[in-house]
């Protein structure tokens, strides 16, 4: 239902004024809050109440319960907070009883939300807040939004919220994200687009969870209706044990077969109930490879599915990924579409030269004792490529294990690298804990983003790279390790060395080749790589880009990358209609991003923040501009015009119009050429 904010004013003045919820136009889950509010939980509308709030070693004892879930929420955390930057929004995560234990905020708005009780600490069930996004998912269970004076607390109608749930592999509710934003301006139907994304966050964050801690003795299905969405993150997830009974199930499965058993739980019934298949299948498919997808049918419904199966992290396949099963390969001209961590090294490099410079090095040396940094801009696919070089190498076969140093909390990461024995510290697991650098032993240790791991962490990881052996905290057994290790970063290694933030030794120790990936606005293939990741996220869909948006997409910045660039087209083909997307299938914050960008291309606000990676003394000088970007007006004239002015300027010199313009060459290349301008244009005299 469509909600305006007057008709939501004039519904809460009602409550304020008689406690009930009058005949305005109010969402039914809303009412209902409202009224649990007011009669079962006894919250005031009017005064301001006290903020519930736990303590700091509380919040820490929260986040060491929550355990395996922290480092892939606040990956997922950070890019969502990505997709959102500029329009005001914190992301936070809270535990099943609605404490924020983590938050991403927005520096703009960060003291206001502070003090709205947007902080680690503060709860947010409905009996503290009343009617909020945080406590009303985590009353009804589900995906919500809860816009402005749709809450219930007067004092906290300055915010716009949508929360998602992240459920346990045995259905109990385990975490809520969410994005909250005190900004003006924004309307219910633009809560839609940000409800989507923190939902598919949400799911990531489950997905990765569930196979965390359901893959180490028990077979993976993964299912969907349709093929090329098997391994997505909107495909049914069960485990099953050697007996073959589901012992975890994921939202989606769950969802499939919500009315089919007693208290429509899964668990403990045998998976031949269910599909036409025994665990001996289930094994067998597992042990011809994680990529493999076959049809299944289900008797419950006679409904046909696609699937994967792959066998538990114990058994003797080890399956390809960070323990997630991927689905079957695909080459970028087929028809169905295929996820970044399936593309092989000859489909990462697509047409652009400098991408192919850099596969043809990998292979040079993927099997030879050379460690390897890759560098780039976040989201240009360094975690794809790394994936890709450990399925080219003899170690395929093993174990790839992936951890984001930027994304695990300080407190937390020394225990996930290394591990932990029991008793180690409060909190910790029965038995212990065995760390990723144990884990990824004969297979490859990726380490994202290590230009931020804490300075000690550094020390024990040169240890154990010299070493090849790791000790569990807590615990004075050395293990031996046969390591492999793959890093990546958007930072500038030697700038941080130069700083006394990263280790020279271990720089060294690490950088037996840098290979810089392009981002995707210097990529020469651009077109061709736009095309290829609408059919990916298109599916069997015939869907299609206008010639004047095509145009805004060559022409866009990019700061997303690749990423981004995915992001952006799979809203795009789901809100597109007659399946051709035009640039009202955009999502505002987009369009209003291109708003202050110049002619040609280059953002010119202080939230696009510029990274050099490989050369800590290049800096591009930018001409300045107050000219502004329209995706809808004379774009490529203006283009053509900022082209013209900079090579006679330079007189012709490439090397300096691209810097001139705060381009790279091959970027001011391929804008020649669409402008139809030569080489060797007029020189000033």
């Amino acid at each position: 239902m469509s909600l305006n904010s007057d008709g939501l004013h004039s519904s809460h003045e009602a409550l304020v004024e008689s406690g009930k919820a009058g005949d305005g136009p109010i969402d039914p889950v809303i009412r209902e809050s409202w009224d649990r509010c007011q009669r079962r939980l006894g919250v005031s509308f009017s005064e301001k109440a006290g903020d519930f709030e736990v303590s700091n070693t509380s919040c820490k004892e929260r986040l060491e319960r929550l355990g395996a879930i922290i480092p892939f929420a606040q990956a997922c955390m950070t890019s969502l907070a990505t997709q959102i930057s500029g329009s005001g929004y914190t992301v936070l995560l809270t535990d099943a009883q609605g404490i924020i234990l983590n938050t991403l905020a927005d520096p703009i708005y960060k003291k206001e939300l502070e003090g709205a009780g947007v902080r680690p600490g503060i709860s947010w069930q409905e009996q503290h807040q009343g009617t909020n996004a945080i406590g009303t998912a985590i009353s009804t269970k589900m995906p919500t939004t809860v816009f402005k004076h749709e809450h219930y607390r007067e004092d906290n109608t300055i915010l716009t919220c949508s929360a998602a749930p992240i459920f346990d592999p045995t259905g109990d509710l385990l975490a809520i994200l969410d994005a909250s934003s005190p900004a003006k301006g924004t309307t219910k139907e633009h809560q839609a687009h940000t409800l989507a994304l923190v939902y598919n966050s949400a799911r990531t964050v489950e997905n990765f969870n569930f196979i965390e801690s359901m893959h180490g003795h028990n077979w993976l299905l993964r299912f969907h209706r349709r093929r090329e969405y098997v391994g997505y993150i909107d495909d049914a997830i069960l485990a099953i044990n050697e007996s073959g009974r589901i012992v975890g199930t994921n939202s989606c499965a769950r969802e499939l077969f919500s009315g089919d058993f007693e208290n429509g739980s899964m668990l403990g019934i045998a998976i031949d109930t269910i599909f036409e298949i025994s665990i001996s299948d289930i094994i067998s498919r597992a042990d011809q490879g994680a990529s493999l997808v076959w049809p299944i049918n289900d008797i419950l419904h006679n409904r046909a599915y696609f699937a994967t199966t792959s066998a538990p992290n114990s058994h003797q396949y080890k399956p390809l990924g960070s323990s997630v099963a991927h689905p079957r390969k695909t080459s970028p001209q087929a028809a169905s579409p295929v996820k970044p961590g399936e593309l092989n090294l000859d489909q990462l490099a697509g047409e652009d030269p400098t991408t192919n410079r850099i596969i043809e090095k990998v292979r040079k040396i993927v099997d030879k004792p050379i460690s390897i940094i890759l560098s780039g801009e976040t989201g240009a696919g360094k975690d794809a490529m790394a994936l890709a070089i450990h399925r080219t190498s003899s170690r395929r076969n093993q174990p790839f294990v992936a951890v984001n140093c930027a994304s695990i909390p300080e407190s937390l990461i020394e225990s996930e690298l290394f591990g932990y024995s029991h008793g180690a510290f409060t909190g910790a697991r029965k038995g212990g804990h065995k760390g990723k650098i144990e884990a990824s032993s004969g297979g490859t240790l990726f380490l994202n983003e290590i230009g931020d791991m804490a300075p000690e962490l550094q020390t024990r990881l040169l240890q154990v790279l010299e070493t090849n052996e790791v000790s569990p905290l807590g615990s004075n057994k050395i293990i031996p390790v046969n390591l492999c290790v793959l890093c990546a970063t958007h930072r500038n290694l030697p700038e941080l060395i130069t700083r006394g933030i990263f280790r020279q030794d271990l720089y060294y120790r690490l950088s037996g080749i840098v290979l810089r990936l392009p981002a995707l606005r210097d990529r020469s293939d651009l077109k061709e790589l736009i095309q290829f990741s609408l059919k990916c996220e298109s599916g069997e869909e015939a869907v299609s880009i206008d010639e004047n948006t095509m145009h805004f997409l060559l022409n866009y910045e990019w700061p997303g990358n690749i990423r981004q660039l995915r992001n952006v087209l799979r809203t795009a083909c789901a809100i597109a209609e007659d399946g051709k997307i035009s640039m009202e299938d955009f999502p505002d914050d987009l369009l209003q991003a291109t708003q202050q960008q110049s002619p040609y291309g280059k953002a010119t606000t202080p939230q696009a923040e510029q990274h050099t990676v490989d050369d800590p003394g290049a800096t591009a000088e930018r001409a300045p501009t107050t000219a502004h970007y329209h995706p809808m007006g004379k774009v490529a004239e203006a283009e053509k015009c900022a082209l013209e002015e900079a090579l006679a300027t330079c007189s012709g010199n490439i090397t300096n119009a691209a810097k001139l313009l705060g381009i790279s060459r091959s970027t001011l290349y391929r804008k020649m050429n669409k402008a139809g301008l030569s080489e060797d244009p007029p020189r000033n005299t």
